[in-house]
C-alpha cells in the first residue's frame, strides 16, 4: 500500500505560527530547488520512510517561475527521480506577485504551461 504526500519549500521553514506568511520562506532563499531536493531525499525522507514506511511517496509543490522553469526543470527532474519522488503540483507563484489580477493569473497560467511543456517528463516520474 501507498500513501502519496507533497512536499512545499513553504513548509520547510514555517515558523509553527499560525497564517500565511511569504516571509517565512527567507531561510531557503537563493537555495536552487534541485538542491532543496536532494536536502530533503537525502535527510528527511529516509527518517519519513522509517517512521511511516516504505509505502510513502513524495512529491514536490512547486511554484513557477520562481522554484520551477524551463532551465532549471531538468535538474529538479532528475533530482526528484534519484529520489523516488514525482511533481506533485506545479502553479504559478502568484503569491509573490500582489499585483496580479484575474488577467495576470490567466497570463501566468498560459507562460508557465508553454514554458514548461517541452522540458517536463511525458510520463509520471513514478
Amino acid at each position: 500500500m501507498s500513501s502519496r504526500h507533497d512536499l512545499c519549500t513553504w513548509t520547510l521553514s514555517h515558523t509553527g505560527e499560525a497564517g500565511f506568511r511569504p516571509a517565512m520562506r527567507t531561510a531557503w532563499a537563493g537555495i536552487p530547488t534541485d538542491e532543496i531536493v536532494d536536502r530533503f531525499g537525502e535527510k528527511a525522507l529516509p527518517r519519513i520512510k522509517a517512521a511511516i514506511g516504505d509505502g510513502v511517496i513524495i512529491g514536490l509543490e512547486a511554484h513557477y517561475p520562481f522554484e520551477i522553469n524551463a532551465e532549471n526543470a531538468p535538474a529538479v527532474t532528475a533530482a526528484l527521480e534519484r529520489h523516488g519522488m514525482y511533481y506533485g503540483m506545479l502553479t504559478p507563484g502568484l503569491h509573490k506577485l500582489p499585483e496580479c489580477g484575474a488577467y495576470e493569473d490567466l497570463h501566468l497560467w498560459i507562460q508557465m504551461n508553454e514554458k514548461l511543456r517541452d522540458v517536463l517528463p511525458e510520463k509520471p516520474l513514478t
